[in-house]
């Protein structure tokens, strides 16, 4: 996949940066400030954040990213990597500079910038990395109604879809008969209109839940392919996420069920990494990989998921957003059990 790369200068030299101009890559300029930029922000925003707030321009970005930011004036390079590698960014520094890329393999040894961390230097100086966010603890907030916990994560769910929504025309949803995916297509359904569903299921039964949902909130529907997976929304579930025939559950159900009895532990860090790669390499946005979102999954009470295979407050979400419950699949885990 096309990337973003370049080299910082050693000292006295002019700064070199390219960037490929492709889709979700571009490069600006504002001053003495380049961006270049791979992901799902603007190059001309990550100049203006960077000028209005210097290395902390990280804090404004909630999306996919891997970016580069070269400040003439102060001699610096700042790499970032969004929250939960979702882009890809390496570096070497070498030779007094410090060379950089989006594509593994690029930079004979190669560092990977990790997730939710950013890298400055400067000539005669090494690299300094910093950690700007990581996934936090979970921790009891004291919320005891299940109305209180449905409302919160339907704000947070709301702000991470609207966000990611397209400018122009339909949203494409990834449905595969699973609550996560269910819950994302009511939500962009009563944002934008019904979204164009992308049929991709496990199972005939499976894909069954997935057509019978897509014609009720009146979505077009379309078969899987390449092209169709342009820009899509998902829940990092089904074969973005488990191997055929594993239990591991989606994306913001690992993070609500917190490994409770009968249910498997909560994604780590590190699957959340694997997973968003995934995504973001077959060119799926996933409003469940979302800051906000994530810190307020991993403060929900734990009895919240308690006896379920899926979440309270998830479970009752779908209820809200879609009215009815979707038939239960033969031969494995109902999509959207009962309590």
């Amino acid at each position: 996949m096309p990337g973003i790369s370049g080299r910082a200068p050693a000292a006295g030299e002019r700064a070199r940066l390219r960037a490929e101009r492709e889709r979700l890559h571009a490069t600006a300029a504002g001053g003495d400030v380049v961006a270049v930029v791979a992901g799902e922000v603007d190059a001309a925003q990550v100049v203006d954040l960077y000028q209005r707030f210097g290395t902390e321009l990280v804090a404004a970005l909630d999306r996919a990213f891997a970016l580069a930011v070269w400040d003439a004036v102060r001699g610096r390079l700042l790499l970032a990597r969004d929250p939960f590698g979702q882009q890809p960014l390496f570096y070497r520094a070498a030779d007094g500079g410090l060379a950089f890329a989006s594509d593994q393999g690029e930079l004979e040894g190669e560092e990977a910038l990790p997730p939710g961390c950013t890298l400055a230097w400067s000539a005669g100086e090494p690299p300094a990395l910093h950690s700007y966010w990581r996934l936090p603890r979970a921790s009891e907030p004291g919320m005891e109604s299940a109305a209180e916990m449905t409302a919160e994560l339907r704000r947070h769910l709301e702000a991470s879809v609207r966000a990611r929504l397209p400018a122009e025309g339909l949203a494409t949803v990834l449905l595969g008969g699973d609550l996560d995916s269910a819950v994302l297509a009511g939500m962009v359904a009563a944002l934008g209109g019904p979204p164009i569903a992308v049929i991709c299921a496990e199972d005939p039964e499976g894909e069954a839940a997935a057509r019978a949902l897509a014609a009720r909130l009146g979505c077009e529907q379309r078969e899987l392919s390449a092209g169709s997976l342009d820009g899509a929304l998902c829940a990092v579930g089904g074969e973005l996420l488990r191997a055929p025939g594993s239990n591991r559950p989606g994306a913001l159900r690992g993070l609500l069920s917190k490994g409770e009895e009968g249910v498997e532990p909560p994604l780590d860090p590190a699957n959340l990494t694997r997973v968003a790669g995934l995504a973001a390499a077959a060119g799926l946005r996933s409003p469940y990989l979302d800051r906000a979102l994530a810190e307020f999954a991993v403060t929900l009470p734990a009895r919240a998921g308690l006896g379920r295979r899926v979440p309270a407050p998830l479970h009752d979400l779908g209820a809200e957003l879609l009215g009815t419950e979707p038939p239960r699949r033969r031969g494995g885990p109902a999509p959207w059990p009962r309590g």
